[in-house]
């Protein structure tokens, strides 16, 4: 469809940028598409494959911000938050079971 964006924002930051679903795939889940960030200045950065991994950066302490520049710190992990992908999903370095 010509006439629908292929962002569906979910997030802002203080300086303007967004955090936003970029619908690649119009049949797939919104959940399986990748995350991007789209900085104030008109950058473009995928941040996360999909949800479930958006989740787990999250959860780990781990923001847009530090993802696009590459921000070096110790993640900071944030306890309910690990719980939400723990339960939905293996974590994303975790080899898949077979």
């Amino acid at each position: 469809m010509a006439d629908v964006a292929p962002f569906r924002v979910f997030g802002r930051d203080a300086s303007g940028g967004l955090s936003a679903f970029w619908l690649r795939e119009p049949e797939a889940p919104v959940e399986t598409q990748p995350i991007v960030f789209l900085s104030s200045e008109g950058g473009i950065d995928v941040i996360a494959c999909n949800l479930s991994d958006y989740l787990w950066l999250l959860a780990s302490g781990v923001g847009p911000l530090e993802v696009v520049f590459g921000l070096h710190r110790e993640p900071e992990p944030i306890p309910a938050l690990v719980a939400l992908p723990s339960n939905t999903r293996r974590h994303p370095h975790e080899p898949l079971k077979r």
